[in-house]
């Protein structure tokens, strides 16, 4: 699985960390066929949902909190979608494409 999420995307192969990262959460709120139910449910006794899982490698928007920008400049970064950030559903890791930097935030449209 991350082998087909890094040959289908424009990440480079020294990311391959966030592509395990996102195989095995993705593969963690599946059904398992022996038990019939989710790994995540077994574990956590609450159902299992993928909303926060977006496609890997797609692009996404995010806002430019850290430079001051005029009304009419830019205020976003393009970036490319890496997977869900480990502690909280609501953030995302995300590669910036003008900087080559991994950040994490919330602040995101994605274009799926």
């Amino acid at each position: 699985m991350v082998q087909a999420y890094l040959a289908k995307s424009s990440v480079k192969e020294e990311l391959w960390g966030e592509a395990l990262y996102t195989a095995i959460h993705v593969l963690n709120h599946m059904h398992n066929t022996t038990t019939m139910q989710t790994p995540f449910k077994h574990w956590f006794s609450k159902p299992a949902t993928l909303i926060h899982v977006h496609v890997f490698s797609c692009q996404a928007f995010t806002l430019n909190h850290h430079n001051k920008h005029s009304k009419l400049g830019s205020q976003a970064h393009t970036a490319t979608y890496l997977s869900p950030a480990s502690k909280h559903n609501h953030t995302h890791q995300l590669l910036l494409n003008d900087t080559k930097k991994v950040i994490i935030t919330c602040d995101i449209i994605f274009q799926e």
